[in-house]
């Protein structure tokens, strides 16, 4: 916590762990007695960390349809698919 009372993880965690933002959020919200926003901040931050869980391998999957069709592209263009 620092001196004005609000709670901060590591820039790292911060920018890496999804909902860690939310939850220090929450936490800061909790510790000031606002138990409506300490709430509505930890919901926040189980979604961020479900929405994550529940489309990893989907971002993956794009990329790998973007490259198969960028390699296709680049095929075709070089007479090298016909």
């Amino acid at each position: 916590m620092d001196p004005g009372g609000l709670y901060q993880s590591n820039w790292s965690l911060r920018a890496l762990v999804p909902g860690q933002v939310a939850w220090d959020n929450a936490f800061t919200a909790y510790e000031q007695g606002n138990y409506v926003s300490a709430g509505l901040d930890a919901g926040a931050m189980v979604g961020a960390q479900v929405l994550t869980a529940l489309t990893s391998g989907e971002g993956e999957a794009a990329q790998q349809y973007m490259n198969s069709n960028w390699l296709d592209t680049i095929q075709l263009e070089s007479g090298l698919l016909r």
